[in-house]
Order: structure tokens, then C-alpha cells, then sequence
């Protein structure tokens, strides 16, 4: 954290009231991040397996009412048109225990997703981006 007197160095004089009213202080904070790095090619950035991971719970709610701007996240990114959104909404709400009733639910999420998709023929053959295999 920073502090800064506005207007240049720090005075150490003694404030008086009149010269009180012509300073003010800026606190700021510097942004900090952190990162990891490592070289094996299953961990490079996907937005998707992110989007997944930080949205897991509004994805698990919305997957349970049967709609929701997450589900059609998913179908985009599968590439499955418009008119399939509700196929890929029903398939889901569906298949809603074998998606989040395992432990490692949250973990395996993009694989069961892919896995419930790909048991729907018309997802199956319309959705451009799901794997020929879901493992």
C-alpha cells in the first residue's frame, strides 16, 4: 500500500488549520498477481475448462431449473445451433445426477458434459465442436 501526499513530498512542518485544507492523501494499492507455470501440454489456458470451473455452481443451479445463460454458453461452445439450445437445455436437466452427484463432479465436469451430449443423436451429429469420444 502507498500513501502519497498530494502535491509533491511530504511537508514535516507542523500543520496548521489553513495549511491542513490545501493537502490530501491518496492511498492506493499496487495489483498483484500470482501465476504457476509448467510445461506438460494438458495445462494450457482454456477459457472453457475456466468458464466451467469459476461458473460450476450457477451451472449446477441452472442445470437443475432446466435453463439459463450457462446452458447456452455450453451449447455454443459445442457449436450446436440455435434451434438445438433447447435439446442440449433438456439433455442436461435430464442427466442432471450423473452430472453433479459425484465427488468428483466439479472436477470431471467438462468430460461428463461431453459424455451426456454426445448420448443425444441430434447433439451428437449437429454440434460441430463435441469430441467423436468422451471420455
Amino acid at each position: 500500500m502507498h500513501a502519497t501526499h498530494y502535491g509533491g513530498a511530504p511537508s514535516y512542518k507542523k500543520w496548521n488549520k489553513r495549511e491542513s485544507g490545501k493537502s490530501s492523501i491518496f492511498v492506493t494499492t499496487e495489483n498483484s498477481s500470482s501465476s504457476t507455470s509448467s510445461n506438460s501440454a494438458g495445462d494450457r489456458y482454456d477459457p472453457y475448462a475456466l468458464f466451467l470451473q469459476n461458473n460450476y455452481h450457477l451451472i449446477q443451479e441452472e442445470v437443475a431449473q432446466g435453463f439459463g445463460t450457462s446452458i447456452e454458453v455450453i451449447a455454443q461452445f459445442y457449436r450446436c445451433q440455435k434451434p438445438l439450445y433447447n435439446d442440449a437445455r433438456h439433455t442436461l436437466n435430464a442427466n442432471y445426477a450423473l452430472l453433479f452427484n459425484e465427488k468428483q463432479s466439479e472436477k470431471n465436469i467438462q468430460q461428463n458434459i461431453e459424455q451426456v451430449l454426445l448420448e443425444n443423436e441430434l447433439l451428437r451429429n449437429e454440434c460441430k465442436n463435441l469430441p467423436m469420444n468422451a471420455t
